[in-house]
């Protein structure tokens, strides 16, 4: 029995301390009301953004992969996408562009000893691109593929110093050839050889 009463008169000391924070709360329950409002608006918006962010996205990778499956030897394509403002701001930009200039770079490997001017130019292109990935790119990989091929750039014009350096800051899954390749260009049958061509 007096277990009962106790609880009865804890159940009692309970809704009296809820009524008075009632009374308390309620000249503000406009405010809070409101507040409240603002909060799920502001949430409904960050899903709607990122919703909408994340299409912009997959939208992205998708030319990408349609434009880098092409049979386009060029990949002009890709470096439409790669300009395309509808894509502005998505991480697949900055691929596309480093995967076109690493294509241009292959290409003038090809074209050096039969067109050494066609090649040059095609270098001239792609080395500014390369330069601003290394210092600006928001992926790390991005940023050391850039270097790599910012590397190889200045070792076909034979500028072999500069190749060295941007090989040196070269990290991840290309830093161990990147390596190699500075550790050879120390080499005098290959400074040589360089020199030549």
């Amino acid at each position: 029995m007096k277990t009962e009463r106790r609880h009865d008169l804890e159940t009692n000391e309970l809704a009296r301390y809820t009524a008075e924070g009632i009374e308390k709360v309620k000249p503000f329950s406009g405010q809070l009301f409101a507040g409240a409002l603002v909060v799920i608006g502001i949430l409904i918006l960050i899903s709607l953004w990122g919703s909408a962010a994340e299409s912009k996205e997959a939208s992205a990778w998708t030319d990408y992969f349609l434009a880098f499956s092409s049979s386009d030897q060029e990949m002009v394509n890709l470096q439409r996408v790669a300009l395309n403002e509808e894509h502005e701001g998505t991480k697949m930009q900055e691929w596309a562009h480093v995967t076109w200039a690493d294509r241009q770079t292959a290409l003038a490997t090809f074209q050096y000893l039969r067109d050494r001017p066609a090649a040059q130019e095609r270098l001239a292109n792609v080395e500014s691109i390369y330069e601003e990935l290394a210092k600006g790119a928001t992926d790390a990989e991005v940023v050391n593929r850039a270097r790599f091929g910012l590397g190889r750039v200045y070792e076909m014009q034979n500028r072999l110093e500069e190749a060295r350096e941007s090989y040196d800051q070269v990290e991840g899954d290309y830093g161990l050839i990147a390596r190699e390749r500075s550790d050879n260009l120390l080499k005098p049958e290959i400074q040589e050889a360089t020199a030549w061509l």
